[in-house]
């Protein structure tokens, strides 16, 4: 995860547009960890874009699955971290959760994205 420091929010000043309103991340800075969460987030939504395009021939259900596919591999994080009877320690660790968490998080804030497009266009 990559957790960035007050000063480097208020120096970014970034707006990021999620539902075709804008936010200021600075307006997070003081909100510590939620904010470096949702900026990391917010991150990760437009890292997918790239990589992947807007995809919006995906159905409801095609968003879900990939959702799930990250819930999965966050699970698995979680039980590789925390289980005794682990067996992919390498798929474990905080870190990983987190990063699985992120994905998990952008893929649905994206599927939102994509069920609210597909509204104002009707």
């Amino acid at each position: 995860m990559n957790l960035k420091t007050n000063k480097e929010y208020k120096e970014k000043q970034e707006h990021c547009f999620l539902f075709n309103k804008p936010y200021k991340l600075e307006r997070y800075s003081k909100m510590s960890y939620a904010g470096m969460a949702i900026y990391d987030i917010l991150h990760m939504v437009e890292k997918q874009k790239e990589q992947w395009g807007d995809e919006k021939h995906l159905s409801p259900h095609q968003w879900l699955g990939l959702i799930a596919e990250e819930i999965g591999e966050m699970t698995e994080a979680v039980n590789e971290t925390y289980l005794p009877n682990r067996t992919k320690e390498h798929l474990g660790g905080i870190e990983h959760i987190q990063e699985e968490a992120i994905q998990a998080m952008a893929l649905m804030v994206r599927f939102l994205e994509s069920i609210n497009e597909e509204q104002t266009n009707d």
